[in-house]
């Protein structure tokens, strides 16, 4: 199964031979869109430190490696591929 530009926290579930199985991902899959907050929120907010902002580049290098991959995946199945010719 794949399923593509899928943004928020993931619910799966899956069955096999009339069992299930519930997963509650807990982390924002592809850099989610934060919510908006208040401007007395973020002016409570602590700065960043070394270990958040080295955190947020990794969402950040992680999203851009997904969003090229998935231009080069649709630009392969944009492609006529030619077969092979057997005699």
């Amino acid at each position: 199964f794949t399923a593509d530009d899928i943004h928020g926290e993931s619910t799966v579930i899956a069955e096999r031979s009339g069992e299930y199985a519930f997963h509650r991902g807990k982390l924002a899959l592809q850099g989610a869109k934060p919510q908006r907050s208040s401007k007395k929120q973020r002016e409570s907010k602590p700065a960043m430190d070394g270990r958040d902002r080295a955190l947020q580049n990794i969402y950040f290098q992680n999203e851009a490696i997904q969003k090229s991959g998935t231009q080069m995946m649709q630009q392969l199945f944009q492609e006529d591929v030619q077969g092979v010719k057997i005699k």
